[in-house]
């Protein structure tokens, strides 16, 4: 299958120099922050009137477009805000992350790396989502000089936002699959991705997943066949059973088909990219 592989770790740590690394030696990177800021910078993708009623007017410039710096400022002053802010923005930067992810399986690419909160939320179902977990972890004295150097933070909230988020990278560092650590070194960093590239298995496209797909789908339709005659021929109650093992095997006949037949990219004309990856 083509590898789907999940980017956390805490605050200030190197997550996205890690992620746009890995970008540059070919994989697919799906990034919430830039979907969110693209989100919020697009005066056609909706938001503008959920900030405006989350947060005011205030956020906004004189043009009448969201100042990220006054928005980010207004949230991290106000719990409630952002919680709020939070909750508004869930559904359209998850259906995003959604059809960026399946726009760069259908490019052709083999793995595709995914740094989100959103995601991360579902760590339950990390089995099911993801092929693994990458940690990025860095000692908290560079948290803290990072953080203060990139957003501009004062000491106490640069401190109090390192530490607000231990519990939940603690259930990241649980859940993951690799430990990459960031220790300053830009190059030693970049080396160590490096390695973490080259060992990842390799992973299939949909194209080359075509055969296996129809492949199952073959085996699905027969076994529904089977079970409904088998069903037919002992009674009707066990008919009545065998029609609903017959209903499932459908769905899973269609889901099948359309995930591995060719013509099944005609569906999905907005989520396909049109340029294949090299």
């Amino acid at each position: 299958m083509v590898r789907l592989i999940g980017l956390a770790g805490p605050i200030a740590c190197g997550k996205s120099t890690v992620a746009k690394h890995l970008e540059k030696l070919g994989c697919g990177l799906v990034s919430e922050d830039d979907i969110l800021h693209e989100l919020i910078s697009d005066d056609d993708s909706g938001v503008q009137p959920k900030v405006l009623a989350i947060c005011g007017d205030d956020v906004f410039d004189d043009d009448g477009h969201i100042d990220p710096p006054k928005l980010s400022a207004k949230l991290h002053a106000s719990p409630e805000l952002l919680t709020a802010f939070n909750r508004a923005m869930w559904w359209p930067v998850f259906t995003e992350i959604l059809r960026r992810t399946w726009s760069y399986m259908c490019a052709g690419h083999r793995q595709i790396m995914i740094d989100s909160r959103l995601i991360m939320g579902f760590l339950e179902l990390k089995n099911l989502w993801a092929s693994g977990l990458l940690f990025v972890v860095a000692p908290p004295e560079l948290q803290f000089t990072w953080l203060v150097a990139r957003d501009g933070l004062a000491d106490e909230e640069a401190k109090a936002q390192t530490e607000s988020g231990l519990e939940e990278a603690q259930a990241q560092l649980a859940a993951a699959s690799f430990v990459m650590e960031n220790k300053g070194s830009l190059s030693e960093l970049e080396a160590k991705i490096q390695n973490f590239s080259e060992k990842q298995p390799a992973g299939w496209t949909l194209e080359e997943l075509r055969p296996v797909g129809l492949a199952v789908c073959i085996g699905a339709a027969a076994l529904t066949i089977l079970t409904l005659a088998i069903g037919l021929a002992l009674g009707w109650q066990v008919a009545i059973s065998s029609l609903t093992m017959a209903f499932v095997g459908a769905v899973a006949l269609l889901v099948t088909f359309l995930a591995s037949w060719e013509a099944a990219w005609d569906f999905f004309p907005r989520l396909c990219s049109e340029e294949k990856a090299e």
